[in-house]
């Protein structure tokens, strides 16, 4: 089994830069913008998530349709987060959407907006964890 030894060690590298970031006193800041200042995205990376952006209003689309079409569905585990002031939760009824295409689907809203590592990396870490541990 891959994901226990994985998730020890995700937790205790998350839990070292945690630290990090409170002793530069960093800490009322959330974990991740904080340790992003530190981080250097290459061209390769922006261009990267750019292309992301761009395929899932164009491509993407087609290729959903497609996959619905043909009865293709999600097989495995999935957990879908949100958040309850972002744009997702106004607009879509996220759980319904992804039951439309996967047979095991679990999730929830969490208190943030958008940018769900950055307003509450605490929280999204522990639904992760939970999640791949085995539970929701």
């Amino acid at each position: 089994m891959r994901g226990a030894r994985e998730i020890d060690e995700r937790r205790r590298t998350y839990a070292v830069r945690r630290s990090e970031a409170i002793e530069r006193n960093e800490a009322d800041e959330p974990f991740s913008t904080a340790y992003r200042k530190t981080a250097k995205p290459t061209t390769a990376a922006v261009h990267a998530s750019c292309e992301d952006y761009r395929a899932a209003a164009s491509v993407d689309l087609e290729h959903d349709a497609e996959s619905l079409a043909a009865g293709h569905e999600v097989v495995c585990r999935l957990l879908a987060l949100w958040g309850a002031h972002g744009v997702v939760g106004r607009l879509f009824k996220p759980l319904d959407e992804w039951r439309k295409v996967a047979t095991d689907v679990r999730g929830k809203r969490l208190p943030c907006g958008h940018y769900i590592p950055e307003e509450v990396p605490d929280l999204l870490v522990d639904e992760l964890l939970d999640f791949f541990e085995g539970g929701s």
